[in-house]
């Protein structure tokens, strides 16, 4: 469960007072202190369930349905709200903020360095792949698309290699 982990580990922070702190939504939402080890394991594992179900989900309605798919996003974001709303009951919202920086520092300090390179040198593949379809396909707006998302996937990727590399 390596891989899970360390995208879960992207909304997570020890806050100054040295209390784990949950962020569900990253940087784009408040964080939650955790109260007690045990809370953080449960809310932790909650979330990498929640991953792993997401991911398998979007494959097969992405085989089975292709980009007409998109029309149950809220389907599938809505168990994440019900799922945040249990997780955080109780807990004291932090003033302390989650940056782009802390949450990418945290899935670079626990994926491991060969799942970095795989996942660097597969973006990398899909970003030239899209480049190529630009100039030989028809469909404009999905190559397009490709080459903003798989770009960015490869910048973040190698980031995140200098990142682990510099002990950051």
């Amino acid at each position: 469960m390596g891989y899970f982990d360390a995208l879960a580990s992207s909304c997570f922070k020890h806050t100054k007072s040295g209390k784990p702190a949950f962020y569900p939504w990253g940087k784009f939402g408040k964080g939650y202190e955790i109260d007690t080890e045990t809370r953080h394991h449960e809310i932790k594992q909650g979330v990498i369930r929640y991953t792993m179900a997401l991911i398998a989900v979007t494959i097969a309605v992405g085989v089975a349905l292709k980009w007409q798919g998109l029309i149950l996003i809220p389907i599938v974001v809505l168990p994440y709200i019900f799922l945040v709303r249990k997780w955080t009951k109780g807990l004291q919202v932090t003033t302390e903020k989650l940056t782009f920086r802390e949450s990418y520092q945290a899935q670079a300090k626990r994926h491991h360095p060969a799942v970095l390179w795989v996942m660097l040198v597969a973006s990398l593949l899909l970003t030239v792949g899209s480049a190529l379809a630009l100039s030989i396909e028809g469909h404009l707006v999905f190559e397009i698309l490709g080459l903003t998302l798989f770009g960015f996937c490869t910048l973040v990727c190698a980031w995140m290699l200098i990142a682990r590399r510099r002990g950051s």
